[in-house]
């Protein structure tokens, strides 16, 4: 995330750490909305949790917020972001 001009937050919707990385990346002043459903057949939740984990470390401003749902966006998760982005 950091390097690209303009950037200054994301939205990950149902996302994963594929592989633990080497070097945590520098995140300072990153705002990072994660939605994921706590029963995702694809992303377990200890994905989520540890990839908020990852991003915390580097310095990031996460919001995790959890939903009832699997891998689909929920239109309360629509709404979450939504508000995160107005924030």
């Amino acid at each position: 995330l950091r390097g690209i001009p303009g950037l200054h937050g994301a939205i990950l919707l149902s996302p994963m750490l594929p592989f633990e990385p080497d070097v945590i990346p520098a995140l300072g002043g990153i705002r990072v909305f994660i939605g994921a459903g706590k029963h995702d057949p694809l992303v377990p939740v200890a994905q989520g949790e540890r990839l908020a984990a990852v991003l915390r470390e580097g310095g990031a401003d996460v919001t995790l917020y959890w939903t009832n749902g699997g891998h689909g966006i929920t239109p309360d998760e629509f709404q979450a972001a939504q508000r995160w982005i107005h924030a």
